[in-house]
Parts: C-alpha cells; structure tokens; sequence
C-alpha cells in the first residue's frame, strides 16, 4: 500500500510538468514592482526625514534631562524606523505620512513634559 502511494504521488508530480517561470516574468511581485527611478520622489522629502529625525533626536535629550516619558518618547522611535525603511524602499508616499504621524506625536509629547523643553521646529 505504501509503495503504491509513493509511486502514484511521483507519477503524479512528473505529469505536472512544473518548472521554474523564466527571469522576469513570474509572479505579481516582478509584473507590478515598481523600479526606484520610477517612483518620484517629493519635494524636500529627504531633508523633511532628516529634519524630523533631529528633532526627536532633541525630544530624546530633553527626556532624559527632565526624566520624563521615556516610554513615550521610545514609541516614537518605532513610527521614526518605519518612516527611514519606507523612505529607503522607495514608499515615498507612505514615508510622507508616517513623518506627518511622527511630527504630530513630537509634539504631542513634548506638549505634556513640565517644563515644556525646546525642540526645532515644524519639518513641514
């Protein structure tokens, strides 16, 4: 019994006839990816990154200085990671709004430190 199952499973897998598709066209991943230069980058992303990334940079030290909302101020850097992975696999339009996301919990967060510590700007 066991040999025939064997034998008829083998059978089985040689009329298949499956093979590996050629280079390039197998799968939806390799019919929609979208090449890096064709994403279009917006304007002053880049810089927008680095402007954000700074100024949780500084939430950071006024944290530690104050000893406040550290678990907070660490939440923030998760929202920061996925904005630098997006930005690097071309998402750009995702990166954009997790910036926007991260900007607005800065803020939140510095909002609710006593004292309120000094942070640059808005990155927008």
């Amino acid at each position: 019994m066991t040999r025939a199952a064997i034998l008829l499973l083998a059978l089985a897998c040689t009329a298949c006839d499956s093979h590996w598709p050629k280079e390039g066209t197998g799968g939806m991943a390799e019919a929609r990816w979208q090449e890096p230069a064709a994403a279009t980058l917006p304007v002053g992303l880049h810089d927008r990154l680095t402007c954000t990334l700074g100024r949780l940079e500084a939430l950071h030290a006024a944290s530690d200085q104050i000893g406040q909302n550290g678990g907070q101020v660490g939440l923030l850097d998760v929202a920061a990671a996925r904005a630098k992975r997006e930005y690097a696999g071309y998402l750009y339009r995702d990166s954009a709004v997790t910036l926007a996301e991260l900007d607005g919990g800065i803020d939140r967060v510095r909002r609710d430190m006593t004292p309120i510590p000094p942070v640059p700007g808005d990155c927008t």
